[in-house]
């Protein structure tokens, strides 16, 4: 898991690369506890990496 924040700097997640029958997507947990599967180039478009 890789810490993430969005674009607009408004909130952080963690993250991982998993492959499902459709394809490369991102596991994403979010502050609240829920989980999403965004696709890989829809979530690189939203997210970028952050160090801490």
């Amino acid at each position: 898991m890789k810490l993430y924040e969005s674009r607009h700097g408004k909130n952080r997640v963690t993250a991982c690369i998993t492959n499902l029958k459709k394809g490369r997507y991102y596991e994403v947990h979010l502050e609240n506890g829920n989980v999403l599967y965004i696709k890989q180039e829809i979530f690189n478009r939203m997210y970028v990496r952050t160090e801490t």
